[in-house]
């Protein structure tokens, strides 16, 4: 009897000490919306090292939300301890996974639960609430939108800022070099706080 509860007892330890090292959570740009408005919901894997195989988490359409659009990106940073003279690195990788979704009624609905699969382990994100309003968002001539190409960043790391105009066609607004002075202007203003905008 003894002998086994020595064997056991080293398994438990090592599944405890993996799970330790990864956290999932999953979140969206916004709580509130309206029919027709977009929400993006970003799910983040942070490993305290390099997996060997990640099986990205799923989301599907239902009754209350179409899903429109999904994509992935990853990042690593390295961090190095001096301790008593022994330097220890220590690697970090950010894995964030994407998903544009588009709510199809008004109400409250939730997002469930989203589930990862890291070298054969699964993990579950946290489940959240959105709440649709029943107002439709007008449609207007010109529609600005900013994308980022990464959304976790570390210091002195850059990201490229895409502006995307688009135009209604048979629209008779035009683009000018003002109109794109001001629009850098203004982003400057609002990232120049924590960013160096080039």
């Amino acid at each position: 009897m003894h002998l086994i509860k020595l064997l056991i007892l080293p398994c438990i330890f090592i599944t405890a000490s993996f799970a330790q090292e990864i956290t999932f959570s999953a979140t969206a740009d916004k709580t509130s919306a309206v029919i027709g408005e977009q929400i993006t919901i970003t799910a983040q894997l942070v490993c305290a090292k390099k997996p060997g195989s990640i099986s990205a988490p799923k989301l599907n359409s239902t009754a209350d939300y179409d899903v429109t659009g999904s994509n992935q990106n990853q990042s690593s940073s390295t961090s190095i301890e001096v301790i008593n003279g022994k330097m220890t690195q220590n690697v970090t990788m950010t894995y964030l996974f994407y998903f544009t979704i588009a709510p199809k009624k008004a109400g409250s609905f939730t997002i469930p639960a989203l589930q990862v699969n890291v070298d054969g382990n699964t993990f579950t994100s946290n489940a959240f609430t959105l709440n649709v309003g029943k107002e439709q968002v007008q449609a207007t001539d010109v529609k600005v939108s900013l994308v980022l190409s990464k959304r976790t960043l570390f210091v002195g790391e850059q990201s490229l800022l895409t502006v995307q105009v688009a135009q209604k066609a048979g629209s008779q607004v035009q683009l000018t070099q003002q109109g794109l002075a001001q629009l850098y202007d203004r982003v400057e203003k609002a990232f120049g706080k924590d960013f160096s905008v080039e």
